[in-house]
């Protein structure tokens, strides 16, 4: 059993045992994957609906039709719907799912764009991710990585390193008017920024992973599979936004 927390609801171990049910009403592993599924589907099928907007060029201006300010609404509001979710598990279902829509929205205009920019490169990171996705759940039953505290306490010093590194990239943009950021655009140090992005997410993947043994043990109640897979749902997204952002800086430079 893992022994291992942290303050972050989302991956504080205790959430599931504080939820604990009669048996019959507990979570199962088949319940959690068909949920995980179900928010993959649901995210491909949006994501491919405003892709299509972009590749046929229904709309020449998309900031002017409307459809350009979801790039921007759907992340403060999925933030702001994940924040909910961590704080109310039991409303898990319907905002589990309404994230999936907003990001899936989110994920069809930026691969449409880079689809457009760059041929082949949503293919190239989808691979990539489910490479990893398979790589990092392989490794964690075979125990070849274990998450415990110093994998948390590593975990989060690094995050803090990085989060550092940009707010003081970005006040310096600020500042200095003709300061070149090192963590925007594609020089060699932006792609490693987001390598390192890539790695925080795979790390969080197994996290997910930990998560969701840990709420099969405690007995956690049915609605929190709902919570388990948006753990593994989330990761996984983040591993491919950080990716394809990791592909593009070296197709441009190569």
């Amino acid at each position: 059993m893992a022994k291992w927390s942290t303050n972050n609801p989302l991956i504080h171990k205790d959430v599931f045992a504080s939820q604990a049910e009669p048996e019959e009403k507990t979570a199962t592993l088949n319940g959690l994957v068909n949920r995980a599924l179900l928010l993959c589907i649901l995210s491909f099928a949006s994501a491919v609906a405003f892709w299509e907007l972009i590749s046929r060029n229904i709309v020449d201006n998309t900031i002017q039709h409307g459809l350009g300010w979801w790039f921007f609404i759907a992340p403060f509001a999925t933030l702001a719907l994940a924040q909910i979710l961590f704080h109310y598990p039991r409303w898990s279902a319907v905002l589990s799912l309404s994230i999936a829509v907003l990001m899936g929205i989110f994920c069809g205009l930026l691969s449409g764009i880079a689809e457009t920019a760059d041929s082949g490169i949503v293919l190239q990171a989808t691979l990539v991710v489910f490479g990893t996705f398979i790589g990092l759940l392989l490794s964690y039953k075979f125990k070849f990585i274990e998450v415990n505290d110093l994998f948390v306490a590593g975990l989060m010093r690094f995050v803090s390193a990085l989060l550092t590194i940009a707010l003081l990239d970005a006040g310096l943009s600020i500042l200095f008017l003709h300061w070149r950021s090192l963590v925007a655009g594609y020089t060699p140090v932006s792609i490693f920024f987001c390598v390192c992005i890539y790695i925080v997410g795979g790390a969080m993947l197994l996290i997910s992973f930990d998560e969701t043994k840990e709420l099969l043990k405690s007995k956690a109640p049915k609605y929190m599979e709902w919570y388990g897979a948006f753990a593994i749902y989330s990761s996984v997204l983040w591993l491919y936004i950080a990716i394809l952002f990791v592909i593009g800086g070296l197709r441009k430079r190569s």
